[in-house]
């Protein structure tokens, strides 16, 4: 009986022990990347959060169907509007954390004197040239109508991880994995954070080359809560509807330009380099 026990026992440990070198063998590589590496991808991130806090930019004073608190103004000069629009937008979110839209916004040319050399006499010689200013108006803004006004408070202990976004962090616009949708998963549970992960119907073909079973998201992602939506079913609006849900916030590098509705929720932008991600805190 003894000898029984003690075989069960052997048994027991042999398989607790692969099971703990399948999760090691699971879990994130070391970080390879060379350091200068990592920082430029986390700056990317911080500049996308600060562009992302915005979401519109107009000349107007209002913004149609929300009322706005005014929180003060930002100014650069640039030759090209596209580009002075993205710095306001910069130096807005930088300076205002609640700030969401810019209005106002407008450019003025003026002349500029500047020293261009010196004169056979020994006098400055001085010309001018063509400069535009820009300025806008930082706002806070919110749905008028009370019944349309979103949750001011979400859960930042849960989280819906947007699957598909996510598995071109590694690599870029060229070829989606799953690894990295692990990597965030992980670092997700070890702030205690609860990931529930989305993907559009075709990432599997996008990354083994067929369908996505359950097996095959246990064996790259662990046991964890994650969905696939079907087939002609716009993921994005899933995942907007489930941060709804569950008052979380959302981990995306997607700006949700077309979803007006995703606006207030925060968001969690960040990057995987080397096989391990890094996430900065939520921003709406």
């Amino acid at each position: 009986m003894v000898d029984v026990v003690l075989a069960l026992l052997a048994i027991i440990g042999l398989w607790l022990l692969v099971r703990a070198l399948r999760r090691a063998r699971r879990g994130a590589p070391a970080r390879t990347a060379p350091p200068e590496t990592v920082e430029k991808a986390r700056k990317a991130a911080e500049a996308l959060a600060l562009r992302g806090a915005i979401f519109e930019v107009t000349g107007e004073d209002t913004i149609p169907g929300h009322t706005l608190r005014e929180l003060g103004q930002v100014h650069c000069e640039h030759r090209n509007r596209n580009a002075a629009e993205a710095i306001l937008k910069r130096r807005a979110a930088e300076t205002h954390p609640e700030a969401n839209v810019l209005i106002r916004f407008s450019g003025r040319e003026y002349q500029q004197s500047f020293r261009a050399g010196t004169a056979p006499d020994g006098t400055p010689e001085y010309r001018t040239r063509t400069r535009t200013g820009w300025t806008a108006t930082t706002c806070h803004a919110e749905p008028a109508i009370r019944a349309e006004r979103l949750r001011a408070a979400w859960d930042t202990t849960r989280a819906i991880v947007d699957g598909s976004n996510v598995a071109f962090w590694e690599h870029g616009d060229k070829t989606p994995a799953l690894a990295p949708v692990r990597a965030v998963v992980e670092c997700l549970q070890s702030e205690r954070v609860e990931p529930l992960v989305v993907f559009d119907a075709s990432i599997g073909h996008r990354t083994i080359g067929r369908n996505l079973k359950k097996a095959d998201l246990r064996h790259a992602l662990g046991r964890m809560r994650c969905e696939i939506v079907p087939a002609g079913t716009v993921a994005d609006r899933r995942i907007i509807e489930l941060a709804h849900e569950r008052a979380a916030v959302i981990v995306t590098n997607d700006l949700f330009r077309d979803h007006p509705d995703a606006r207030p929720i925060p968001k969690r932008r960040g990057f995987c380099v080397g096989g391990v991600a890094e996430l900065l805190p939520p921003r709406a």
